[in-house]
């Protein structure tokens, strides 16, 4: 039996009607901001960030570049798996989580300095400063 939507209700192919059933479910998140400071080849700024949201999507969500030119074209889009997304980290390193196995393994594997992070698997709860696009 197949199923036709029609104003409110379901409707049968064969005919009968069928009384459409809705539920609402409401969720709240509470958030605490905090702030990121950014220096993006020498402009430094400072931009809101929410914790419990990622750094990358953080950045990118307040205009901040975290990736050069080539990177942008060839970036994992945040999934954690190409390591472009790297920031360097100059104060708050405290403020953030521990590096996850998968970000270990990515930046050992470029001898990276432990202040480097991935963006896309740095979650913050308090102030930091980061530089964006390293030299590593």
């Amino acid at each position: 039996m197949a199923f036709v939507a029609s104003s409110g209700f379901l409707g049968s192919k064969t005919g009968g009607n069928v009384k459409r059933s809705t539920c609402s479910l409401r969720m709240t998140l509470t958030r605490v901001d905090t702030n990121v400071t950014v220096n993006d080849a020498g402009n430094v700024k400072s931009v809101p960030a929410d914790t419990g949201v990622d750094l990358r999507r953080n950045l990118l969500e307040n205009g901040v570049d975290v990736y050069t030119f080539g990177q942008k074209l060839r970036n994992c889009g945040g999934n954690g798996t190409c390591g472009l997304c790297r920031v360097k980290v100059t104060a708050g390193l405290e403020n953030m989580n521990e590096r996850t196995p998968k970000e270990d393994f990515l930046l050992n594997k470029i001898g990276a300095d432990d202040n480097i992070r991935l963006a896309c698997r740095t979650m913050i709860d308090g102030p930091v400063s980061i530089e964006t696009k390293p030299k590593i």
